[in-house]
């Protein structure tokens, strides 16, 4: 009736860059890890190590693990996109569970200290090319992911291909969203600068001054 209730995305190409890498973490000891690429890189955790579950009142707990071992991967190695050089480093950590029926769960922890409300496409995306890499599941496969707070996407395994040289998978990511806010950019003559600036790379530091602050309170 005119109203858009899902919308399917085909996802960059996916690929696992390491299975199994053994962690030191400040305060947990040796983890568990998986890298993988889903449209930025991903340190993918199975949080049943922590003796803990994917539950909205863990997560406090849950932000503390995700930035701990995302700052501990990122002393021990940097990662590069195999083809687009510029694309290198960990964006992000998502833990993973499972309920007990064997949906996924993933929670995506964003530095400082944020959690992302939806089961998260691009983590989805790595975890399915991990998931592929062990054989847990196929071509034609399809999953229902979880968030944190029990929303849903859609994941579908369509397909194989590769990446410099990389086994990778080709995924689908189907979901719905909903406005909740709008805003206006405006234009005017006079501005000095009407369509905007350019500054090379702001982001570097800022993101290492916030890791160590959250490390920190």
């Amino acid at each position: 009736a005119g109203k858009c209730e899902r919308v399917t995305l085909q996802m960059t190409p996916a690929f696992v860059d390491t299975l199994d890498l053994r962690v030191p973490v400040d305060g947990y000891g040796e983890i568990t890890a998986d890298i993988a690429y889903g449209g930025c890189f991903y340190a993918l955790v199975d949080i049943r190590q922590f003796g803990m579950r994917i539950k909205p009142e863990n997560a406090r707990q849950m932000v503390e693990i995700g930035t701990s071992v995302l700052a501990a991967l990122e002393k021990m190695r940097t990662v590069v996109h195999p083809e687009i050089p510029a694309i290198r480093g960990m964006s992000y950590a998502m833990l993973t569970d499972f309920t007990d029926a064997g949906r996924p769960v993933g929670a995506t922890i964003l530095p400082p200290g944020r959690i992302d409300r939806s089961p998260c496409g691009t983590g989805n995306a790595a975890r399915m090319a991990a998931r592929f890499a062990r054989g847990e599941i196929t071509v034609g496969d399809t999953v229902t992911a979880q968030s944190t707070i029990g929303g849903t996407f859609e994941v579908g395994l369509t397909g194989t291909t590769s990446v410099g040289g990389r086994p990778a998978v080709l995924t689908t990511i189907a979901g719905r969203a909903w406005i909740h806010g709008r805003s206006e950019i405006g234009w005017h003559e006079s501005d000095p600068f009407p369509e905007g600036f350019f500054l090379t790379d702001t982001w570097g530091t800022a993101t290492d001054l916030m890791l160590n602050l959250s490390r920190k309170t």
